[in-house]
């Protein structure tokens, strides 16, 4: 978060103490299931944005985390048909 470099307001919560909120708030509302889920698509944006502003989006890396992306998401949605906690 571009703020955890900007000097803490006194007595305002810190950014991770601000995410953790947010993730137990999230854990208690839907479930472990979504959080999970939820931690899943956070992770694989975060890593293809990376790929795509290191190297552009016509790079042989992104080729590569696009297929691996694709191979989970297939799996994924194989595994909601056998298991109703997850969501397709």
């Amino acid at each position: 978060m571009a703020d955890e470099r900007l000097p803490a307001e006194p007595g305002a919560p810190s950014p991770r103490q601000r995410i953790d909120r947010c993730v137990q708030a999230l854990k208690d509302a839907a479930g472990e299931e979504v959080l999970a889920n939820a931690a899943g698509v956070v992770a694989m944006f975060t890593a293809m944005t990376m790929v795509v502003d290191a190297t552009g989006q016509s790079s042989k890396e992104f080729a590569i985390m696009q297929k691996y992306a694709s191979k989970f998401l297939r799996w994924k949605r194989n595994l909601a048909a056998f298991c109703p906690c997850i969501q397709g």
